[in-house]
């Protein structure tokens, strides 16, 4: 690819503004704690304060909701999801 190639790309290329941002979420509290994770089938320990995805926000019978931290996925009460906003 060319520079001028490589010039027109990025200059036609919507970027970031194209993407609907989502807020930012932690896990409520501090210090570590034990969550269960569902594709080790076991409990992993995470440190509250760390930023989280939600997968979804539709609860299970039990009041929990699956989240995406670091390297696995969680399940947790969704009353432990902040909502910090947009930094």
């Amino acid at each position: 690819m060319t520079d001028l190639e490589l010039f027109e790309y990025f200059e036609n290329d919507p970027g970031l503004d194209s993407y609907d941002s989502m807020p930012e979420y932690i896990i409520s509290g501090s210090g570590y704690d034990w969550f269960y994770d569902p594709d080790d089938r076991g409990m992993a320990r995470v440190l509250r304060g760390t930023e989280c995805i939600p997968i979804s926000f539709d609860e299970d019978s039990a009041g929990k909701i699956t989240v995406r931290v670091p390297y696995r996925f969680i399940v947790l009460n969704s009353k432990e999801v902040l909502k910090v906003g947009w930094n």
